[in-house]
């Protein structure tokens, strides 16, 4: 039988061609439909209810601009310190004790202290005392106002994440529902029309809460008292792991990986995400062919209906199908696992150049050590002055706890001492104390506990 016009034959998704994957699923072009494409969902409907987002976004910069003079804590001094050391310090010496006398020396990973750099070169233009490392505690008012703006302004890499992640979501949904529907009512496919939930979804009335998310993140307590009062940049990081979460859920796991690993590389918090981005990647770069009963055979029209449904991890079966009638299972399954081999050594070779790539400045210059020493300051003590809601704070207060119910039944305790450090450091009373190995490993245990 002739192939009908609307039938489009999937192509080879293989890594960064799996966008294609989904932008033709998300436009309805799928094998063995008929009718007019439907039409890819996007961030701004017919109803105008997501074209809202510019409105959402100048009101949340209103409110920030009102509080630039609001209360500043001292990470605000933090990061000006970190703009005049990178501003009048050699890179040589960015990590190392000498590069400020203040003790607010820089311990953020190398491509913040690169971001603070771009920063001081527009800072030059607004007050030029604000870069100088002598200046401790310096606020002049144009200070005040580029340290502010420059939050504001860098908060738009988080609009676009979250941008992002809606339209990646609402895609997702798309496919979730047509692999439940599995195909249109009789009637429907011999009209050639759409479905009543695409209807509704491409008039928008499946898009609409894209902009509340937009309004629940800019509008965020937390985010507006921590960057816009206390003073950070979170915003901007979080629309950096955004928009590699995005890029990684639509099949650009490059893309998505070296993003992540820029977050990273912006601030080191983002770790306890990197083993879930590893399995991840581990699972989605391996082809079907390595999915238990995928050397099962099936025929090619049932093959071509099934093509478009597949997720964007695999490549195109036909291939392994010819391969499988040809050399037998096992001889697909070796190279399977051979393409899976590849795709990981690409993607390692990648990441490892992108990383040499940043660091290279700082290994030349023997700051490898001092950075390290910067970014984990085991030497601070488990815990900060302010206990985090964590498993150790439960630890400290079961200590806690015990010393004061000890004391109640006459037991004594020696005094820990109260080691130097940025922070008064003092030991347990009853429990062990946690060294920095011990934390990590409890950390990594954690891992593997299912909820």
């Amino acid at each position: 039988m002739k192939k009908k016009r609307s039938e489009v034959a999937s192509p080879a998704v293989e890594d960064g061609d799996a966008h294609a994957c989904l932008t033709t699923k998300a436009a309805g072009l799928f094998p063995g439909e008929i009718g007019t494409p439907t039409k890819r969902p996007t961030f701004s409907d017919k109803n105008g209810a997501c074209a809202a987002w510019p409105w959402i976004v100048a009101a949340a910069a209103l409110i920030r601009l009102l509080l630039i003079p609001a209360y500043r804590s001292t990470d605000f001094e933090v990061h000006r310190n970190w703009l005049a050391i990178t501003a009048s310090q050699p890179l040589s010496t960015w990590y190392k004790k000498e590069s400020s006398p203040s003790k607010w020396t820089l311990d953020y990973p190398p491509l913040f202290a690169f971001f603070e750099f771009l920063l001081s070169l527009a800072a030059r233009f607004v007050d030029p005392a604000m870069l100088q490392v002598e200046n401790e505690n310096y606020a002049s008012p144009a200070c005040v106002w580029f340290q502010r703006l420059t939050v504001i302004l860098t908060e738009l890499v988080l609009v676009l994440g979250v941008i992002r992640m809606c339209q990646v979501a609402e895609t997702l949904q798309l496919q979730r529902e047509r692999r439940a529907r599995g195909s249109r009512s009789s009637e429907e496919a011999r009209r050639g029309g759409d479905s009543e939930d695409e209807r509704k979804y491409r008039e928008g009335d499946g898009g609409g809460w894209s902009s509340v998310a937009l309004l629940l993140v800019l509008f965020n307590a937390g985010l507006l008292i921590v960057d816009h009062i206390h003073f950070q940049y979170n915003g901007f990081l979080l629309g950096v792991l955004l928009l590699s979460i995005a890029d990684v859920q639509t099949g650009r796991f490059y893309r998505g990986s070296v993003l992540f690993t820029c977050a990273l590389l912006l601030k080191h918090i983002f770790l306890y995400v990197a083993p879930v981005y590893f399995v991840f990647l581990l699972s989605w770069l391996r082809p079907r062919e390595l999915d238990p009963g995928s050397e099962e055979t099936e025929s090619p029209s049932e093959g071509r209906k099934k093509e478009g449904r597949r997720d964007c991890r695999s490549v195109s079966r036909r291939p392994f199908h010819r391969l499988n009638q040809r050399a037998g299972p096992a001889v697909a399954h070796s190279s399977g696992l051979s393409l899976w081999t590849r795709r990981v050594l690409r993607l390692g070779f990648l990441l490892v150049a992108f990383v040499l790539a940043v660091l290279a400045p700082f290994i030349a210059t023997g700051q490898m050590k001092a950075m390290s020493g910067r970014l984990f300051p085991f030497g601070r003590g488990l815990l900060h002055t302010q206990w985090a809601a964590c498993l150790w704070a439960l630890y400290a207060a079961t200590d806690r706890v015990l010393l004061l119910a000890g004391r109640l039944l006459g037991w004594r305790f020696s005094t820990p001492l109260a080691e130097a450090a940025p922070a008064t450091v003092t030991s347990f009373h009853v429990l062990p104390n946690i060294s920095p190995l011990t934390a990590g490993f409890v950390t990594i245990l954690l891992y593997t506990v299912r909820t």
